[in-house]
């Protein structure tokens, strides 16, 4: 398969805009050294070829998701069939990754529940009936330090969000801005019926209470998959809290979580390949004081992704 291939230009935008997806032509200009107009056609061209795409997405906790877990299937047959035949969504719980791995576990879900009875229910009535399942490992999150969404399916749709009366009038808002998260807000006052005022101060509140957060996602499937892992750290306790926050500010984390299970924290990690995974975790996370041991799984396919939640930090 051939992929669409991005120079330092086009990474430096999409990175600008991972930090804030409606950072102005002008600004984005001004920092690259480059006219407006060059980084407008780039953005355009970008989400034309479905490369990248500026979304606007709503923190899972403000629809009462307060759970999260990842559980690790091993699978007799494909793992691919196994994740079609887990049911994506159920009162309360919502199957937001489901990814082929190598290593201990050939299929991994991560789950966002309402509470941890309804993610119990949810197992015992749906997984437990998966036929190709033969064991499975489930870790329960009780801190996620660092959610960083850098890459998505963009030709996956999300689920309705649900009823939520504390916002339930901007539903029509959060559906506009995640189809297009850099839409102006004078075509967006158009299309809603809204003054331009009352656009803009509804987006910031949203954002100043974590509902909302907009940002750039590349897409995989378009420019190539970069080398994806999850690692699993057994670490000594007195030391958790220190190391899970060390790695939150390492920039190879896209995610970082502390968990209750035979793992005490679990990373997700992006990087160029596989010499670079084994230098971070043989030369890094081995050397941190109070890591016992790690055990790595790359992901090689990503079978379902939720696009529309996330966490909210």
């Amino acid at each position: 398969m051939n992929f669409i291939e991005l120079d330092a230009l086009d990474e430096s935008i999409i990175s600008a805009l991972k930090a804030d997806g409606r950072a102005t032509t002008k600004s984005l200009g001004k920092m690259f050294g480059v006219a407006h107009t060059t980084i407008a056609s780039r953005i355009q061209r970008m989400r034309e070829l479905g490369v990248m795409h500026v979304r606007a997405v709503t923190d899972a906790k403000a629809y009462g998701f307060n759970e999260l877990a990842i559980v690790g299937f091993q699978v007799r047959g494909s793992a691919l069939e196994t994740a079609q035949q887990i049911p994506k969504s159920y009162p309360g719980v919502v199957v937001y990754v489901a990814s082929g791995t190598l290593g201990r576990f050939d299929l991994i879900v991560v789950l966002l529940a309402k509470d941890v009875a309804t993610l119990q229910h949810y197992v015992d009535e749906n997984i437990s009936k998966v036929s190709q399942i033969v064991s499975s490992e489930i870790w329960l999150a009780v801190d996620v330090l660092k959610f960083v969404t850098e890459w998505a399916l963009l030709n996956q749709v999300g689920h309705p969000l649900p009823p939520n009366p504390a916002i339930e009038d901007e539903l029509p808002l959060l559906d506009l801005f995640y189809e297009d998260g850099r839409i102006s807000y004078s075509r967006a006052s158009r299309v809603l019926g809204h003054t331009e005022v009352q656009i803009r101060n509804k987006v910031n509140r949203l954002v100043k209470d974590k509902l909302l957060h907009f940002s750039a996602v590349k897409d995989p499937q378009t420019i190539g998959p970069p080398l994806m892992a999850l690692i699993f750290m057994k670490v000594e306790l007195k030391h958790t809290k220190a190391i899970a926050k060390k790695l939150s500010s390492m920039e190879e984390f896209a995610f970082v979580g502390r968990f209750i299970g035979r793992f005490e924290i679990i990373g997700l990690v992006t990087l160029q390949d596989l010499p670079a995974l084994f230098n971070l975790v043989n030369n890094q996370l081995r050397q941190l004081k109070g890591m016992i041991r790690t055990e790595s799984m790359q992901i090689v396919e990503n079978y379902h992704q939720e696009p529309r939640w996330v966490r909210i930090l």
